[in-house]
């Protein structure tokens, strides 16, 4: 049956039961646990799937002037670049270069006044953060290309408890610091990121079916874009075919549905959602599918999402 998303157009030119390129039959499998989903072995071979060369990541990072206990920016933009298929190496062995300072500093404590009565609304805390990633070239000779990005302006985040300001305020910087990396000139994946923009383009010819099949072809360049795709809740707007949505409203189909999907060719396990799933078993999924990523990385395991959670927690599927 056809499906057309609110603004969408009919597109007479194509049989939406013609899909093709995807392998439906794997969704006959079911709806899986968690320990399923981070259990299976893996389609690709053993070891890492995505080499993008070796890195050195050195960030300092400041509350008030004081080094933090802590490096929250140094242990989140090393997980991230990690994910993205970089090997951490020592500065003088890395061919890329990723230095730079984050500075925060107290703003104030922002407070109601209502009559005699005062109450605390937020610890607020400015960010600063200023990164230079350098490319030394395959041969390591030298800087052959350098890359800066910075806030246009600081940064502020603000929690009730003051422990929790001073930890989110690095968070929420480090977060943005790594979207500006890994879409920038020389990390970024251009093929991927527009694919996935196409998937809110109610006007794009293709169905996403064929949009979908255009992402796995990319293979684990793809995962980590998908990966952080499995947290977007925003409807799919081009036409296509995903089990259950024949009799789903019109956006009940959303990116992290085909993202969940995505990573089951890509991966070589199982999906875990479909058009019902709740909130609480996308989080799931999303901690399932990052351990799974983890393991094809080889990721360090002080990198780790969680490790501990997973130990005890996983076992394989019956072969």
């Amino acid at each position: 049956m056809e499906r057309v998303s609110k603004g969408a157009r009919e597109n007479p030119r194509r049989d939406l039961l013609q899909v093709g390129p995807l392998a439906w039959s794997l969704l006959a499998l079911g709806f899986l646990v968690l320990v399923s989903l981070a259990g299976c072995d893996s389609k690709a071979a053993p070891g890492r799937q995505l080499d993008r060369g070796t890195i050195h990541v050195s960030i300092a990072e400041t509350l008030d002037g004081v080094p933090t206990d802590l490096n929250i920016a140094q242990l989140l933009i090393t997980r991230a670049l990690l994910q993205h298929g970089f090997e951490l190496a020592p500065k003088d062995e890395a061919r890329f270069r990723v230095e730079g300072g984050l500075t925060c500093t107290f703003h104030q404590e922002l407070m109601m006044h209502l009559g005699e009565v005062s109450q605390l609304l937020e610890n607020q805390w400015n960010a600063e953060f200023t990164v230079t990633l350098t490319d030394r070239g395959p041969e390591l000779s030298g800087p052959g290309d350098t890359e800066s990005f910075t806030f246009p302006e600081p940064m502020m985040n603000g929690r009730t408890d003051p422990e929790l300001a001073r930890r989110d305020i690095r968070r929420r910087a480090a977060t943005k610091m790594i979207e500006h990396l890994v879409t920038g000139r020389m990390f970024s994946d251009p093929a991927v990121a527009q694919l996935l923009n196409a998937l809110q383009d109610p006007y794009d010819p293709r169905l996403f079916n064929e949009i979908e099949a255009e992402i796995i072809a990319l293979g684990p360049h793809a995962v980590p874009h998908l990966l952080i795709a499995l947290t977007d809740k925003r409807p799919v707007r081009p036409l296509g075919e995903y089990p259950g949505l024949e009799s789903a409203e019109p956006d009940d189909l959303k990116v992290y549905h085909l993202a969940d999907r995505m990573l089951s060719e890509i991966l070589g396990r199982y999906p875990g959602l479909d058009i019902v799933s709740t909130d609480d078993r996308r989080m799931q999924v999303i901690t399932g599918w990052t351990w799974a990523w983890e393991e094809a990385q080889a990721i360090p395991s002080e990198y780790r999402v969680r490790p501990g959670d997973r130990e005890g927690s996983v076992r394989d599927i019956p072969r």
